[in-house]
């Protein structure tokens, strides 16, 4: 079997979401082990964090695709300990009495295309030692997990249920018995699931449910979809439901954030996804959801739903609110003004933890790895030691010795022979593009070329040569267009010149561009005519 056809198995078996039943590690490979090559400049998308209040060094990290990681040091070092188990993670929660007691709902939330499915929730009773599979197995993403305050042995979940298809295993599930059995209390349809929950932390009994009606395909996503999507309010632990929407926009809603102030149950806060642009955006509620008033519509109140839908309220001060999106934001008036972070921070922020007992001490949760605050948001500080980058494709080619090549999810493309003489663990290798979302495929192994694509449906030839590596002229902006709502585009491999640019469409139809200069400009697209057409088609 050639490295290529390894290479190939190896991420295939590393990127599906594997069922209870499915065979382990171990079985596959045996002895085999993995020996990390690079690149190690970056981490990659964290989904969720956890933190124990009262041992705030002790953190659960949890990611897209790389399981669970614990730190007892405060982020000093950190540590694998769910590698058994399914890797997309989605929601971690900690046990307020017994803070060694740890849930795993599996199925990262953040439903873009590349998003793998979970197998249901996980508890562990020795702080990650050793994981129990506590069922919901066909739930698909689980994206909240509450437990009650003084009882550990009721927990709330909130399922997403299958990004792709119906399934009737969502909504929101309650367990009495620790998760020995498990009552669907609050259930739409087969398209409906439950995208976020809160908890009155002055009355257990009331829980607050987001629902979310959506459906993703190969070319569309559709956040809304059968008009289902509401917000729910029961105030006798989930026996019964009420819709509160008295003040929300009366037409078809999104994804939903919803979040109740910790020092504060009659404040709560709740991010809207709409048609209107004049009403999606941040809304807020003095008297426990009775009535709702705007206060924001913030780009990042409104950006992206189903991949920033989060947000969170200072345990102390009922006024400060931080919001996940691009860039992470905060507002210590109600959400009336809002500053964003230090810029340093990677965007595309998933999750944040304030600690409670230090309000200003903050983690984020991002696409580039876990970030530190202890000035409430205006300086921040990168954990360097958490090795979970996405990739996205891994290709080599012929040369002696030969290069590995990969595309990062949201960090670049690289390659590097596989073993090199460095002082590091991890050899930081070569990069060839800042462009986001990358695959990096050897089009032509014996030569000294390569291509890249782009998740915006970009492809480009790149000449290696000796010394830096020169990439193509697309300006990173044009690099970063977004089209993740439309699906994933397939991999075509376009042998081309070293100056030969391709940029697909979502008609998978191509255009090529010849003769584009090696500086960051944007090229210009010639008009799009059937003779265009035709001769892209023949050109792939």
């Amino acid at each position: 079997m050639n490295k290529s056809c390894i290479i190939t198995l190896l991420c295939l078996l590393s990127g599906l979401s594997l069922g209870a039943q499915a065979p382990s590690g171990n079985s596959l490979f045996g002895s085999l082990r993995a020996r990390q090559i690079g690149p190690a400049v970056t981490s990659g998308r964290i989904s969720t964090l956890a933190v124990v209040p009262d041992q705030t060094e002790t953190v659960y990290v949890g990611t897209a695709g790389g399981g669970v990681w614990k730190s007892v040091s405060g982020g000093t070092t950190v540590r694998p300990v769910f590698d058994d188990h399914t890797q997309s993670i989605g929601k971690i929660a900690i046990d307020p009495q017994k803070p060694d007691v740890v849930w795993v709902g599996t199925g990262e939330p953040w439903v873009r295309n590349s998003v793998a499915e979970g197998n249901g929730i996980y508890k562990t009773s020795n702080g990650g030692t050793n994981w129990e599979h506590k069922g919901l197995a066909e739930t698909g993403h689980i994206s909240d997990i509450i437990i009650h305050p003084t009882n550990s042995d009721v927990l709330y979940v909130g399922a997403q249920g299958h990004l792709w298809n119906a399934n009737a295993e969502r909504g929101v599930y309650k367990t009495t018995d620790g998760g020995k059995t498990w009552e669907k209390v609050l259930y739409i349809d087969e398209n409906t699931g439950c995208a976020d929950l809160s908890i009155d932390p002055q009355n257990p009994d009331i829980i607050y449910a987001a629902m979310w009606s959506y459906r993703r395909s190969p070319w569309f996503f559709d956040s809304g979809f059968t008009g289902k999507s509401g917000l729910y309010k029961s105030t006798d632990g989930g026996k019964t439901w009420n819709t509160i929407h008295n003040g929300l926009p009366n037409e078809m809603l999104g994804r939903m954030a919803v979040a109740v102030a910790p020092s504060n149950g009659n404040v709560i806060y709740l991010s809207v996804e709409c048609k209107s642009k004049d009403l999606k955006g941040l809304y807020l509620s003095t008297d426990q959801g009775a009535s709702w008033k705007k206060v924001s519509s913030d780009f990042n109140t409104t950006v992206r739903p189903f991949y920033f839908a989060n947000m969170v309220v200072d345990p102390k001060n009922d006024s400060i609110v931080m919001k996940c999106g691009l860039n992470a934001i905060i507002s210590e008036d109600r959400g009336e003004r809002f500053r964003g972070v230090d810029g340093s921070v990677h965007s595309d922020i998933h999750d944040i933890w304030i600690n409670p007992n230090n309000t200003k001490h903050l983690l984020l949760a991002t696409d580039g790895g876990v970030y530190e605050s202890l000035d409430r948001g205006r300086s921040f500080r990168m954990w360097m030691n958490l090795p979970v980058g996405q990739l996205y494709h891994v290709s080599v080619d012929n040369e002696t010795p030969y290069n590995v090549y990969c595309g990062l999810q949201d960090n670049g493309s690289w390659y590097a022979p596989p073993a090199k003489p460095v002082a590091l663990p991890t050899a930081t290798g070569s990069r060839v593009s800042a462009a986001t979302d990358f695959t990096l495929s050897a089009t032509r192994p014996t030569k000294t070329l390569s291509s890249a694509n782009t998740r915006a449906a970009i492809s480009c030839a790149i000449a290696k040569l000796p010394g830096a590596p020169k990439r193509s002229g697309l300006s990173p902006k044009r690099a970063k267009t977004n089209t993740a709502s439309t699906g994933i585009l397939p991999y075509i491999s376009v042998p081309a010149t070293p100056t030969a640019c391709t940029l697909r469409h979502n008609t998978c139809l191509c255009r090529k561009i010849w003769g584009i200069p090696g500086r960051a400009s944007r090229p210009t697209l010639p008009p799009t005519t059937p003779k265009n057409r035709n001769k892209a088609k023949a050109e792939v």
